[in-house]
């Protein structure tokens, strides 16, 4: 991918038309690669919550691949873009899929308020998603 190619996807995830946004995040998916990640990371700032949520999905399965330097790459930029907030608000509206993303995206944060969330999915409906809260409550706690 060139640096053009990534200024035109960036530009596109701030567009004002929200049917180019969530065409972005399409796109930048259908990539996968780690020069992404942090588009998706900035995706994660979107104003349409269908954006958000695809890009929580999309980083939750990077972070988890078993390609070291792709799980690195998707991590990185998502400690640093602070996304916290992104990720709360999903996993208090989204669909089990995006839960168990958000959820999974947790521990990649820096951010100390991400003990919390993760207590509050200790309560989810889904035990899939409490599996994973266990999880990151024993390594954040």
């Amino acid at each position: 991918m060139t640096g053009d190619d990534l200024s035109s996807l960036r530009a596109d995830l701030y567009s004002p038309d929200r049917a180019v946004r969530e065409s972005a995040v399409a796109r930048i998916v259908e990539l996968y690669d780690t020069q992404t990640t942090r588009l998706l990371t900035e995706a994660l700032l979107s104003e349409t919550p269908e954006v958000r949520d695809r890009a929580i999905v999309t980083l939750a399965k990077l972070v988890t691949s078993e390609d070291d330097m792709l799980a690195l790459g998707a991590a990185r930029p998502l400690a640093e873009a602070g996304a916290l907030d992104a990720l709360a608000e999903a996993y208090g509206r989204g669909t089990t899929e995006v839960r168990m993303s958000a959820t999974l995206l947790l521990g990649a944060c820096t951010d100390p308020r991400a003990l919390g969330v993760a207590q509050d999915a200790l309560r989810d409906e889904d035990a899939h998603v409490r599996a994973v809260a266990i999880e990151l409550v024993g390594r954040l706690g």
